[in-house]
């Protein structure tokens, strides 16, 4: 999920989807990834801290985020 979104940024987005986790009981909701241009270590904390999971910055390497998949247990569709 982008943190900067049109609407709703994505430490709200993130923030509102634990929320309803929380309201409906669920403990294993949605694996939320935040992708940001943002580095600095307080706003990494800031984005963990409204429900992401994880963060990747910009720009996205992608050997970053397969290994982020394969940690959460998603494993990349291979190309064809």
């Amino acid at each position: 999920m982008d943190i900067l979104m049109p609407r709703m940024n994505g430490i709200q987005a993130a923030a509102a989807i634990r929320q309803q986790d929380l309201e409906n009981g669920r403990s294993d909701g949605p694996r939320i990834l935040g992708l940001t241009g943002n580095v600095a270590s307080e706003d990494v904390a800031q984005f963990q801290q409204a429900g992401c999971d994880d963060v990747l910055t910009k720009p996205l390497r992608l050997n970053h985020l397969k290994n982020l998949l394969v940690t959460y247990g998603l494993q990349p569709t291979p190309q064809t």
